[in-house]
């Protein structure tokens, strides 16, 4: 999508909705764009990662010197629910993730989005440093009630912060069905459906959003041999470790917060155990 906007002070003051289908690429991507008029306020055009690793901004921005800084200083601008557009020229962006890029005049642009830009890529080489993580691959905790199964994700990511980030991601509940059990982890007053953080030890609330009183059961899944995932019920200071048995209880309607906390440490694994 390309186009030019109307001030030079905030990308705030408009509403544009893109959507974007399609694979997502592991060979270089590259573009030639054009905008035409006579605008004096930069003509903007919206890109997304393509890559399933994440774009380092700083890599990109060398080599796409067509590339103008046209607001505060910044070149490339992203967007969140929680500060709105954001202007960078360093930092990352991540897999699919939409961004906007300004030319201070019309005419063509050509855009090269290159398979080493990505964090973790030497060359064409993949490093093990940080590497995105499928949620297929992260702990997974599955909340099985009335015959319906629903899932939240924790990961250890030493890039993430043990607070909310960009990292995290927000849950959406079923509100059209009734016996769903919806569980996520309150981080910081937010609703979390995959939740990662940086060090351990780390605890985390977990809720279940409930329509009617259910019997809930609780297991958990992809537990790496170094870590212990517990399940801390506050009302009864039972502590049960997921990796043994499952956690079973009653959910009342409503969020059941402040009833429940997921405890992850160290695991001390000794030589009789690997």
């Amino acid at each position: 999508q390309q186009g030019a906007t109307n001030t030079t002070t905030s990308l705030n003051d408009y509403s544009v909705i893109v959507s974007q289908t399609g694979a997502s690429q592991t060979n270089n991507v590259s573009l030639s764009l054009s905008c035409s008029g006579n605008d004096n306020n930069g003509y903007w055009f919206a890109l997304s990662n393509p890559f399933m690793g994440r774009l380092d901004i700083s890599k990109f921005l060398t080599a796409n010197t067509g590339i103008n800084t046209i607001i505060t200083g910044k070149t490339v601008y992203t967007y969140n629910a929680i500060s709105g557009w954001e202007g960078k020229n360093t930092g990352e962006i991540y897999p699919a993730q939409g961004f906007m890029v300004a030319k201070s005049s019309s005419g063509s642009l050509s855009i090269s989005i290159n398979a080493n830009q990505q964090i973790g890529k030497v060359g064409n080489k993949e490093s093990n440093v940080n590497e995105i993580k499928p949620l297929s691959d992260m702990i997974t905790f599955i909340v099985q009630a009335n015959g319906i199964e629903k899932k939240v994700y924790a990961n250890i990511n030493e890039r993430a912060e043990n607070g909310f980030d960009d990292n995290d991601a927000f849950a959406l509940f079923s509100n059209n069905n009734e016996n769903i059990i919806d569980p996520y982890f309150e981080v910081e007053n937010k609703n979390i459906f995959k939740n990662e953080f940086k060090s351990l030890p780390y605890q985390v609330p977990i809720n279940f959003h409930s329509s009617k009183a259910s019997e809930v059961r609780l297991s958990a899944h992809n537990i790496p041999n170094d870590v212990n995932v517990s399940i801390i019920d506050i009302t009864t200071n039972e502590e049960r470790d997921l990796r043994d048995s499952d956690f079973c209880f009653v959910a009342n309607i409503g969020e059941n917060e402040n009833r429940f906390i997921v405890s992850f440490s160290k695991n001390e694994v000794g030589i009789n155990d690997i």
